[in-house]
């Protein structure tokens, strides 16, 4: 019994990170992606068969006085459906 469960423990670990992400319909809003946090989006301006990674960005603080302060925008780039 105890064999069996450390099986099934270890097929839990090789195929979970394998499930496959969801894909959205639309773009989320700005601000609702965490910075570094990818999501996949359906796009027209990919070509067939891949589709739009979408990494959050940075936006300034708000309240600051430092208009120099450090933003990085969104970044999309098209990759292979999986």
């Amino acid at each position: 019994m105890k064999r069996l469960i450390v099986t099934c423990t270890a097929l839990l670990a090789i195929v979970s990170p394998t499930i496959a992400q969801e894909v959205l319909k639309k773009e989320p809003a700005a601000g609702v992606l965490r910075y570094g946090e990818k999501v996949l989006v359906e796009s027209r301006k990919c070509s067939k068969g891949q589709v739009m990674e979408v990494t959050g960005g940075r936006m300034p603080s708000r309240g600051t006085r430092n208009t120099q302060a450090p933003s990085t925008p969104r970044e999309r780039r098209c990759v292979p459906r999986a």
